[in-house]
């Protein structure tokens, strides 16, 4: 019996048919690995891996692209540093001269204030690393402010500067929340008539105990706590001259004021 003429057709090309399972494997390994039960299927997810890849090389792009601007941005940020370090470091003599002229006329006469300049990284703070040099001694070198002023000096370095920025910075008001802590006599009246002297350009609230600064003020306020109540209450009231009179010689004398806090209170007022 012969096979059919179609049959007889047929040629079996045997390397042909090993690619042929070879790629038949594959399909059935793919599809077994993604869980997968069509080629149609291992298409379609052959696309969106594709697009994914698409994705990928576009976002190496990006994050080059990026690098780039970072790099200029870095740049241009180390070059404005190195300005405002310039800027800062031919400021800083005249600035240290006045703060130490401002402390002599706040009672210390060999005070020296300087700052020690470091450069640095780049940081919020620039590339600069500034810290303020102090000595109120004629025999000591200056030191770090931190460390060897007392609470009195540190006071008075505080006001000093601010008393010379506050134009600059525009501040239209100053609040001083004790500053004379640990001066007395003379030094208190001189940090008053500072004070007094920065009214003229600002609004400047003080909270003082001193007789010296409390008299230097356009206004007295008098801040009173009452404790007899459940909860501790505080008043402030503006004073008139004579209960001014009275407030400064309880500064002066206590609680029972005597006839010599009174005029001394009075005196103090009339050079105010």
């Amino acid at each position: 019996m012969m096979p059919p003429k179609q049959a007889l057709d047929v040629h079996l090309d045997p390397k042909q048919a090993d690619r042929l399972r070879e790629r038949l494997d594959v399909l059935l390994r793919l599809q077994q690995k993604h869980r997968v039960k069509e080629n149609g299927a291992l298409i379609t997810l052959r696309e969106d891996l594709r697009r994914r890849a698409e994705r990928v090389a576009s976002l190496t792009d990006r994050i080059m692209e990026m690098e780039g601007e970072e790099r200029i941005a870095r740049e241009r940020l180390l070059a404005l540093a190195e300005q405002i370090s310039a800027a800062r470091q031919k400021a800083m003599p005249a600035l240290a001269a006045e703060v130490a002229g401002q402390l002599q006329k706040l009672g210390m006469p060999h005070a020296r204030f300087t700052f020690d300049h470091k450069t640095t990284e780049v940081g919020p703070q620039g590339i600069d690393r500034i810290r303020a040099l102090f000595s109120a001694n004629k025999d000591r070198a200056p030191e770090a402010l931190d460390k060897v002023a007392s609470g009195g000096e540190l006071g008075r370095v505080m006001l000093a500067l601010i008393s010379l920025s506050a134009g600059s910075l525009g501040l239209p008001t100053l609040v001083f929340d004790e500053i004379d802590t640990g001066v007395s006599g003379e030094v208190a009246d001189r940090v008053g008539l500072l004070m007094k002297q920065m009214a003229r350009q600002h609004q400047v609230i003080a909270i003082t105990h001193l007789p010296q600064i409390a008299s230097k003020g356009d206004a007295h306020l008098l801040v009173t706590k009452d404790h007899e109540a459940e909860a501790v209450t505080s008043t402030i009231r503006p004073l008139n001259s004579e209960e001014r009179v009275q407030a400064l010689a309880q500064m002066l004398s206590g609680r029972k004021t005597s006839k010599a806090a009174v005029e001394n209170a009075r005196e103090l007022l009339k050079r105010r």
